[in-house]
């Protein structure tokens, strides 16, 4: 399974690609804030034995593109109690 996501910004030169997934990097003013970000998604498809893409062009922001495998193991069948059902419905 993939999911894919693109950004209007500007592209990302080769100096910014090689550090977007470092904690706390960030390309916003100082003051406008440093989160841990990409460097979260990162740790948290990998978890998952994931992995995630980066593709940008010039005079276009970047397009991320987030793979996981659909199952890591046969699906087992679970009983649900009635409240579990009714919050997924009918289908």
């Amino acid at each position: 399974m993939s999911v894919r996501d693109s950004d209007i910004g500007t592209e990302f030169t080769p100096d910014i690609l090689e550090r977007i997934f470092e904690p706390f990097f960030t390309t916003k003013p100082f003051g406008k804030g440093t989160v841990p970000g990409l460097s979260t998604v990162l740790g948290m498809v990998r978890s998952h034995v994931g992995w995630v893409e980066v593709k940008t062009l010039p005079w276009h922001g970047p397009t991320f593109t987030v793979y996981l495998p659909a199952a890591l193991q046969d699906l087992v069948p679970v009983e649900l109690s009635p409240w579990q059902a009714s919050l997924i419905g009918d289908g």
